[in-house]
Formats: C-alpha cells, sequence, structure tokens
C-alpha cells in the first residue's frame, strides 16, 4: 500500500463529474506523490447541474426602426387678456346689431376695470383695453351721427334694437337658470338701456 487519500462528495451534490488531486498519507503523515481522482456520476446527489456558459458574440447588423416622431405645429402664445365685464357678457358691439347707450355703458365698465387693475397689467395688456374702449366709444359716436339723417336709418335702427331687446331677454332667462347673478344683472341693465332708448326713438318718430 502506497498511501489513502480521503475524498469529500459534497461537490457531487449538483454536480455530475468531480475531478481534483490529493497528496497520499499515512495517517496524518505524507508519504509523498499525488493521487488524481475523476468521479461520474449519472444524477447530482441533490440539485440538477446547471451549466453557465459565457460566449462572445459578433453582431453583423442590428437594425431598430423606431416610427418617426409626429409633426408638431408650433403653438403661438396666446396674449394674456382681463374679461372685463361687458366682454364676458356678449357685448353687442362684436356684432353687427348695437346700441349708443350700451355701447357708452360697455366703454364705462372697461374703464372702471383698467383703473382697477391697471396696475397688475403690463403696459401693452393696458394699451389694448385702452384701444378696445377708444373703439367702443368711436362706434357709439358713428351710430350718433348716423341716425341724424333720420328717415329709414331711423327705424332700421328701432327695428335692430327691438331684436336686440329680445336677445337680451332670452340670455337673461338662460342666466338666471344658471343662477348666474353678476352676469344677470349686466344683460338686465342693457335692456333696460335698450327700453329706454327705443322709447326715446319712437317719440321722436312720432
Amino acid at each position: 500500500m502506497l498511501g489513502s487519500a480521503n475524498i469529500k462528495l459534497q461537490a457531487l451534490e449538483d454536480k455530475c463529474v468531480y475531478h481534483d488531486s490529493y497528496d497520499l498519507m499515512e495517517g496524518r503523515k505524507a508519504v509523498g506523490g499525488k493521487l488524481e481522482v475523476r468521479i461520474r456520476v449519472r444524477d447530482p446527489f441533490v440539485n440538477k447541474q446547471v451549466e453557465e456558459m459565457k460566449e462572445k458574440w459578433l453582431i453583423v447588423d442590428q437594425l431598430e426602426r423606431k416610427p418617426a416622431p409626429p409633426v408638431q405645429k408650433p403653438v403661438e402664445a396666446k396674449p394674456r387678456t382681463i374679461h372685463t365685464q361687458a366682454a364676458s357678457t356678449g357685448s353687442s358691439s362684436s356684432t353687427s346689431t348695437a346700441c349708443i347707450s350700451v355701447l357708452r355703458f360697455e366703454k364705462q365698465q372697461l374703464d372702471q376695470q383698467i383703473a382697477k387693475y391697471q396696475t397688475k397689467l403690463k403696459p401693452a395688456e393696458l394699451d389694448s383695453l385702452r384701444q378696445k374702449g377708444q373703439q367702443l366709444e368711436k362706434q357709439a359716436e358713428e351710430l350718433s351721427e348716423r341716425l341724424k339723417k333720420g328717415g329709414s336709418v331711423l327705424q332700421a335702427y328701432v327695428d335692430s334694437m327691438k331684436r336686440l331687446q329680445h336677445a337680451y331677454s332670452v340670455e337673461a332667462k338662460t342666466l338666471a337658470q344658471q343662477n348666474n347673478r353678476d352676469k344677470l344683472q349686466i344683460i338686465l341693465t342693457k335692456r333696460k338701456l335698450v327700453d329706454k332708448e327705443i322709447e326715446t326713438l319712437q317719440q321722436r318718430m312720432s
């Protein structure tokens, strides 16, 4: 007998093949020389053998086609505006039907809003509101000059005032149902101005 070697089989718990070399021993004394051991089992004792392989692959060509992003149209920045009471209630000056008294009322309301918010607005915004006020005033003056001709021009104006009177009545009814008291008050004021102007013109025509 040349010697002996103690081999631990723990490595075969999850491997099928075990290969190593051991020093030959006589008791606790090494006698010189080594023993090469190769052990092979059919199945590991505990778990299945799992082999992890790492290989380098040469990628010849790799194409990733991504859909082209949609073309976005430039968004135009909207200028800041202050919503005055006259503008928020459907100003009659924006339509072909206009009332002189209502135009002057809207001009008065706009002036009040400018005085209230002038410290919070930019110069460009103030200029825009003032130009709007000048347009209202100019439109009222042009209507007044036109009505001086009388006759068919005056009658046509009264007829347009009656249509505007009906429109304000319908809008007032809608606002009342919505319980929008602020706008309702303005519309009722405008309708009273139209009523008074119709009455004055009819007296003039008679």
